[in-house]
């Protein structure tokens, strides 16, 4: 049986405050997953969803659950390049694929969650 127990959650600067108040589903319209480098670098507070390679929670194959702690979404579980459920928390990554091949050497892909604004989905982005 699974027991997780998170008791400090590092949330990027002033984001845990956009959480409070909000049901577990509105905390989860608060976060995506991306396979982008470049996008995970990107502020959270500028992320805009016409950036390009992000999905919600529920539309990825890779996250299998999200993690609660005291009311606050504070990371998912994702199925690793081994196939085993790991702990992503917010605004880190997970290696999904791992390739060894003899031709063309080793190559690595990682899944990132991310925090994104109230705006994300809207042209009103704080730049």
């Amino acid at each position: 049986m699974k027991i997780i127990n998170i008791s400090d959650i590092i949330y990027p600067e002033n984001f845990n405050d956009t959480l409070s108040g909000l049901s577990i589903e509105e905390q989860m319209n608060r976060f995506r997953v991306t396979e982008s480098i470049d996008l995970y670098d990107t502020a959270w507070k500028r992320r805009t969803s016409d950036m390009g390679a992000y999905k919600k929670l529920e539309e990825s194959e890779a996250v299998k659950s999200i993690v609660v702690s005291n009311g606050f979404i504070v990371g998912v579980m994702i199925e690793n390049y081994l196939g085993w459920e790991e702990l992503c928390m917010p605004e880190e990554n997970i290696c999904i694929r791992c390739t060894d091949d003899s031709d063309s050497g080793y190559a690595e892909d990682y899944i990132s969650l991310i925090c994104v604004s109230e705006n994300f989905d809207s042209s009103d982005v704080k730049k």
